[in-house]
């Protein structure tokens, strides 16, 4: 969306020093050209974006914030589409609900949310994550990449850690408690 809203694809350096001019002037915020480059891929180092920087991006294309952006069903149809299949926020679960996710190829987790955006592993097939992995996140969404902050795995110091990074998450869904 934001490419159709300045009427340019982000392939050369001069477009993502044209994107950083176009926000500083409409949206009255500095936002680095590198920050730009490593959010389009352009740039592949390792790279979270902020939670403030997406909601930049969003603002630009229309919308209050990053949230409003994900909860929106208007707009971009394929872009909405998927990321309003399935969204489970943070803010509506309650502590000792239970997450299941997937992505691929084969991947699948199981999270207890303990409270106040944290959770605990509890299985995790095929993956980098382990049962009794710590993190924060604010939002599960059908087809995104997901952002686990403060990610403790086993006494290692927290992190950000990244699933789904290339195809997002294939699979969103509370699960029945296991009581």
């Amino acid at each position: 969306m934001v490419e159709k809203t300045v009427h340019r694809k982000m392939k050369t350096p001069s477009d993502f020093q044209y994107l950083a001019q176009v926000i500083t002037t409409r949206c009255r915020t500095v936002i680095g050209v590198s920050t730009l480059k490593r959010i389009w891929g352009y740039d592949r180092s390792e790279h979270v974006p902020r939670y403030s920087t997406m909601s930049l991006l969003a603002q630009l294309v229309g919308y209050k914030d990053w949230e409003s952006f994900l909860k929106d069903s208007e707009g971009d149809k394929l872009s909405s589409a998927t990321y309003m299949q399935q969204v489970i926020y943070v803010s509506e679960l309650v502590p000792g609900e239970r997450i299941e996710i997937a992505w691929p190829p084969n991947r699948i987790c199981q999270f207890l949310y303990l409270g106040d955006s944290h959770f605990r592993v509890e299985l995790a097939l095929n993956s980098k994550l382990r049962a009794g992995d710590h993190f924060t996140c604010f939002y599960f969404a059908l087809g995104l990449p997901l952002f686990l902050e403060n990610f403790v795995h086993g006494k290692s110091t927290p992190t950000t850690f990244i699933v789904g990074y290339v195809d997002g998450l294939s699979m969103v869904r509370k699960i029945k408690s296991q009581e």
